[in-house]
């Protein structure tokens, strides 16, 4: 037990579906008291409340021989409503206390009195179905830098939680109506929950200067579109870990949490990167290892579908095109037997096989 680490829960999960990571699990978990040899570092907890359709979810990292405690006492609707989750870190050897707020999240070290009353009451993680291979995914995929994008800087997360490009957008279409402009501009409603939402990356497809650099034109603008480096280049200053970094969020918001704001961003990046060439052609291992990480996600896709996970958001048709594309463009960047050109194929061969879909050129 020294090596890794433990989820304890206290409280009444009769009527939530619980999950960690990757992992949802099925049937009565309420005879449960938490999960153990859970693998030390960044973790995702998230519960669902199938009445209202309501996922938050938690990102906290725990060290070896910690346990994090994971409190029940009321409805998710509320949490959801008061933003009350607690990230209480403690690893000087306390006690357990139980006397917590509504929804808490807290970790203390193991001591005797708790292997001995609790242990044997958990779920060792390694023995349910399919963990050994989606903790593997996550391994890879599921150690990022959350706190750059979620700003209550408690790893709070949920569904419903917004990214900024939709709340202009929400903005805009309430500032049409001058009724609302006047009520809305009085008291700054929405941008004060600006200041509260998710930190991504502002990418508004749904206007068209947003693909395009005003001041180029004729052969110029032309080249702004087959190759949208330039995108990358101003937001986020050329740097692919960036871009990586957001696009791993983006995925694991949108597969596990189902946030429709992060999928669409999701979404937007894969579009932009897989249409850059010159930053691919000048960044190739980095970009080698984006599509090892996305090989993972496109895996994930297909195996949620075979664990029929309620509600799942992403669908690989989605970018089908865009990954055909790109497949098109290897020749022409000089990439082929290149290994970029290899995992690529990989790729397409989990599509092919796991969801039936050809992608039309042949590598």
């Amino acid at each position: 037990m020294e090596n890794t680490s433990t989820i304890f829960f206290n409280g009444d999960f009769q009527d939530l579906g619980i999950g960690l990571d990757l992992l949802f699990f099925k049937g009565s978990t309420s005879s449960w008291k938490g999960i153990k040899l859970v693998k030390p570092g960044v973790h995702l907890l998230h519960l669902t409340d199938n009445n209202t359709n309501s996922r938050i979810g938690h990102f906290f990292n725990i060290s070896k021989g910690e346990v994090a405690v994971v409190s029940i006492l009321g409805k998710i609707t509320e949490l959801d409503k008061n933003n009350e989750i607690i990230l209480d870190v403690s690893k000087n050897g306390n006690p357990m206390d139980f006397d917590i707020s509504c929804y808490n999240l807290s970790k203390f070290k193991h001591d005797e009195s708790f292997q001995n009353n609790y242990l044997f009451k958990m779920v060792n993680i390694s023995n349910l179905p399919d963990a050994k291979y989606l903790m593997t995914l996550w391994e890879g995929l599921g150690q990022i830098k959350w706190m750059e994008f979620v700003k209550n800087g408690k790893g709070k997360v949920s569904n419903n939680d917004c990214t900024k490009i939709e709340l202009l957008e929400l903005n805009e279409e309430i500032y049409k109506n001058e009724e609302n402009k006047k009520k809305y501009l009085k008291d700054n409603t929405l941008y004060n929950w600006i200041e509260n939402e998710l930190e991504m990356t502002l990418l508004d497809f749904n206007k068209k200067k947003a693909l395009v650099r005003l001041d180029r034109i004729g052969i110029k603008r032309t080249e702004d579109y087959l190759d949208k480096s330039w995108i990358i280049d101003s937001l986020w200053g050329g740097d692919l870990n960036k871009v990586n970094n957001e696009i791993k969020f983006s995925f694991i918001m949108a597969s596990v949490i189902n946030n429709q704001g992060c999928y669409d961003q999701w979404k937007k990046i894969i579009h932009i990167l897989l249409q850059s060439q010159r930053c691919i052609e000048s960044n190739q291992k980095l970009f080698l290892k984006f599509l090892t990480e996305f090989k993972a996600q496109v895996e994930i896709i297909f195996s949620m579908d075979e664990m029929e996970v309620d509600d799942e958001l992403i669908k690989i048709q989605d970018i089908i095109d865009d990954i055909h594309e790109f497949q098109l463009d290897i020749d022409f960047m000089g990439l082929s037997g290149h290994t970029i050109q290899f995992q690529l194929a990989e790729i397409l061969q989990i599509i092919k096989s796991k969801g039936g879909i050809e992608v039309t050129q042949c590598l």
